[in-house]
């Protein structure tokens, strides 16, 4: 070792260098990088530039049993926080920690088998599986399907516990309404079966946990559908030229969406300059399917751009993720892998980004913003009618688990934020309702406020 890498290793953290020496010591062939390793650029390379979060270390199971032994060596070495990696997708990179030095990762990336059963129709997936894999898996056995997000390079054990709101939704469920059962990995090191009869609790608990976790999941179990026969994707333009105008088409949208055939799937799309309404058409035949057709026709407000696109169902994915998601990026679903740098981009989950920000922020990748949307809002409605409505659906923003290491159980942001939001209903915050502001909160924007106005009053 050389005297600066010496001097650099003497003088990390005593967690982070107990942590790399235990894990070096009991796991020497797990995948591991810490920084000032060679292979620590490319372990901790994601996608969005306002996510380059450098962690602790990253460390890659391969087994349940490699990741117990991970989480006794954080524990031992006194590291507080581990992140759990799925496939990477958190626009805040959540799934590297969220900040510089705060997490160690465990990266589910080499845990990515998937077994189906055809007679069951249920797929068991590891926690690395990505969705679009699990995707042409499933319709390779016998035309399944699962509903999912309409991003296909998202990971399993992170969107099962959030969403997986897409463009089969209103017909087939959201995701997280698929899990059977997981095996999870808890902060203690032990290993437990979650499913309606053996720690109930905990398996309601991780179906909404989003941003939080209560363990690692290292497998899961789902249930899967038959595909649709006939399916069909459509995307409905319509130029914006008065505020009138915006009015009236999207009065009609709504309308059409909240009353058509539950195989009617839409997302309201609001850009800067034109309306769309888009999504995928489930039907079982082409009867069925024209029919739909001539009804969307009929009912909705006439354009120029109507395009239907009948397809199979892994067309009808493969087109969404090109066109209508934040990962472009694949043109064949075989190729779907965690994306890296490879497709470097700004994304950003607030509506609207000050041009000053973007330009610091940015400016050095401009041109990497291209695929972005340009000042849209979405708008994803489930649109079914409020007498078959089931319980409020949970979000579907693609964040990976955070998991801080406390004795004998977890707790993350997702069950402090259960326990605050208790009597807001099951699902909390990710019930669609807004969680009240605590009282940290409101004094933060008082105080924001009356600085202002003094700023004002100087003037």
């Amino acid at each position: 070792m050389s005297d600066i890498a010496e001097l650099l290793h003497r003088h990390q953290p005593s967690a982070q260098r107990r942590f790399k020496d235990l894990v070096h010591d009991r796991l020497p062939l797990t995948p591991a990088s810490f920084p000032h390793d060679a292979t620590f650029s490319a372990a901790t390379a994601t996608w969005n530039y306002r996510a380059q979060v450098q962690p602790v270390g990253v460390v890659a199971p391969r087994s349940t049993a490699e990741v117990q032994e991970i989480i006794r060596c954080a524990r031992e070495a006194g590291v507080t926080q581990l992140a759990i990696r799925s496939g990477g997708h958190s626009f805040e990179g959540a799934s590297l920690g969220g900040q510089d030095g705060r997490a160690v990762v465990i990266d589910m990336v080499e845990m990515n088998d998937i077994t189906i059963d055809r007679d069951a129709e249920t797929a068991t997936v590891g926690g690395g599986t990505l969705t679009g894999n699990l995707m042409v898996a499933a319709f390779e056995h016998g035309g399944l399907m699962l509903p999912t997000g309409e991003c296909i390079a998202v990971g399993m054990g992170g969107q099962i516990q959030c969403g997986g709101y897409g463009h089969y939704s209103r017909t087939y469920g959201i995701l997280t309404d698929r899990l059977l059962r997981a095996e999870m990995v808890l902060a203690d090191g032990s290993v437990v079966t979650v499913d309606n009869h053996h720690n109930s609790d905990l398996f309601w608990a991780i179906r909404g946990s989003g941003t939080g976790s209560f363990g690692v999941i290292t497998s899961l179990t789902v249930q899967l559908n038959k595909a649709p026969a006939a399916p069909a994707n459509f995307f409905i333009k319509y130029p914006l030229t008065d505020a009138a105008s915006f009015v009236s088409t999207f009065k009609a949208m709504q309308e059409y969406s909240l009353n058509a055939p539950l195989t009617f799937n839409p997302m309201i799309v609001i850009w800067r300059e034109r309306l769309q309404i888009l999504g995928s058409l489930a039907t079982e035949t082409d009867a069925e399917r024209d029919a739909l057709i001539a009804d969307m026709r009929e009912k909705l407000p006439p354009t120029d751009e109507f395009d239907i696109r009948p397809a199979d169902y892994v067309e009808t994915m493969r087109v969404q993720g090109l066109e209508d998601s934040s990962a472009p990026n694949y043109p064949d679903l075989v190729d779907v892998r965690r994306e890296r740098r490879e497709h470097l981009r700004y994304m950003k989950n607030q509506g609207r980004i000050r041009a000053r920000t973007v330009h610091r922020r940015t400016h050095p990748g401009a041109g990497r913003t291209r695929h972005q949307p340009t000042g849209g809002r979405r708008a994803d409605p489930v649109a079914r009618p409020r007498s078959e409505l089931r319980a409020p659906g949970r979000g579907h923003s693609h964040q990976e688990p955070r998991l801080p290491v406390v004795d004998g159980h977890v707790l993350g942001s997702a069950s402090l934020r259960r326990r605050r939001h208790r009597h807001h209903g099951r699902n909390g915050q990710k019930s669609g309702r807004v969680a009240q502001p605590g009282l940290r909160d409101l004094l933060s924007v008082h105080h924001r406020r009356l600085h202002r106005r003094r700023r004002l009053r100087r003037r």
